[in-house]
């Protein structure tokens, strides 16, 4: 019976010593492991708080731009009646000419005169200029001219204006007389509330930069092209 005691008894030193090993793993586990990946933890969590509240914010400012888009959406014909006679009106540049527009603002011939359209290298015939008595209403104002926009001048109803192309921004920001209007093609409208002026750049950031009007005439099929700060407009 006492071989039994002895057995099964609990030495005090024994279970002092285990107990403190025991603490002293405790804390050095909680001061080396624990804190650490409780730390971990805190941190991620945090992280995914903020990614979730930036999404909020991201699809509040979406939704906000959407509904300002809604706002100024309007027919071509609503757009043109803007434009008064004796304007200076931007036509775009190049593949980003107008084309609703233009055809919109051709319905309004009659109503108008000495409208000054501006633009360059045009890809296909005006509707502006269908009329034979055209030029009576509309000049074109070429920065550089296509072999259509020779042939408005041997109607009487073009003008070249000679430049220095790389300047044209400089242009634009010193003139004196700057676009009453100006209207273009865009690419649709970014998740940041850009149109992108697609592959006709050019001067046209300087233009909207002094321009009383800006109209878009968005187009579906508009590649959006990236580089600098002047490749689109916003909302």
């Amino acid at each position: 019976m006492g071989q039994f005691e002895a057995f099964v008894g609990v030495n005090f030193w024994t279970a002092l010593f285990t107990l403190l090993n025991f603490l002293i793993l405790f804390f050095v586990a909680k001061r080396f492991l624990i804190g650490p990946i409780l730390a971990i933890i805190e941190n991620r969590q945090k992280e995914i708080d903020d990614m979730y509240s930036e999404a909020g914010c991201a699809k509040d400012h979406a939704l906000a731009l959407e509904e300002e888009y809604k706002q100024k959406l309007v027919s071509a014909d609503e757009a043109v009646k803007v434009i008064k006679s004796g304007d200076w009106v931007d036509y775009g540049w190049c593949n980003n000419t107008v084309d609703a527009l233009d055809v919109a603002l051709a319905k309004r011939t009659d109503e108008l005169k000495n409208v000054n359209l501006r633009g360059g290298i045009l890809l296909k015939p005006l509707a502006v200029f269908e009329r034979e008595d055209a030029g009576e209403h509309f000049t074109w104002n070429s920065w550089h001219m296509s072999g259509l926009e020779r042939k408005l001048i041997a109607r009487g109803c073009a003008y070249y204006a000679p430049i220095r192309y790389s300047e044209l921004p400089r242009y634009y920001r010193e003139s004196s007389c700057p676009d009453d209007v100006a209207m273009f093609q865009v690419a649709p409208m970014d998740k940041h509330g850009f149109f992108n002026f697609g592959p006709n750049a050019s001067h046209l950031g300087a233009m909207c930069e002094t321009a009383k009007h800006i109209i878009v005439e968005v187009n579906e099929n508009m590649p959006r092209c990236l580089g600098g700060t002047e490749c689109g407009v916003h909302i």
